[in-house]
């Protein structure tokens, strides 16, 4: 396999990990607070707090399910970077595709860049705040650290929707940009 066609499909396997992290992290909590809001789990650590238990053990799985996502997302995006040598030559070409998937690949990493560095510091400042608040036993403490968090949880989850959809037509570009490509030679040989 020519040097080029392996950077290609290291360039489509980063994207579409990308992809699979970013949906992963969001449906894995997107399933879990409803399901242990029915639970109604109760936590020894926590009798002291008042307010909902499901939330704390759900934010706390959520967190950590997110912070693996951070983790992940960071080389993927910086690997997809680094391999998108065949669509810039694209570019020169002036294929739609390669434009479309260079863009999307900006986009995405403008909203990572976004959510690491603004959001979630905040974000995680909050829950530390709020869990803290809660295994003290101080409710009133825990929820308003528990309301600065949700105050910025639609902008992160658009944000991470929005991440998702750059990402996988990034993803679908990048793949036609290939597929045109390699057409392209077959093309001028008949």
């Amino acid at each position: 396999m020519a040097t080029r066609q392996i950077v290609i499909v290291v360039h489509l396997v980063s994207v579409a990990l990308w992809l699979a992290v970013v949906l992963g992290a969001g449906t894995s909590a997107a399933v879990l607070f409803p399901t242990l809001r029915d639970l109604d789990p109760a936590l020894p650590a926590f009798t002291d707090y008042d307010g909902p238990h499901w939330r704390l053990t759900a934010g706390r799985v959520a967190a950590t399910i997110f912070a693996l996502a951070d983790r992940a997302q960071l080389p993927l995006a910086a690997i997809a970077f680094l391999t998108a040598g065949p669509l810039i030559a694209g570019l020169r070409r002036r294929r739609p595709a390669a434009i479309v998937a260079l863009i999307a690949l900006l986009a995405a990493t403008a909203l990572l860049a976004f959510q690491l560095g603004v959001l979630r510091p905040r974000m995680d400042e909050a829950l530390a705040l709020y869990w803290a608040a809660a295994e003290s036993g101080d409710t009133a403490t825990a929820e308003t650290h528990a309301q600065t968090f949700g105050a910025d949880h639609p902008l992160a989850s658009r944000a991470i929707s929005s991440t998702a959809v750059c990402v996988f037509i990034a993803l679908i570009a990048a793949a036609a940009q290939v597929a045109g490509a390699t057409a392209r030679p077959a093309q001028d040989n008949a």
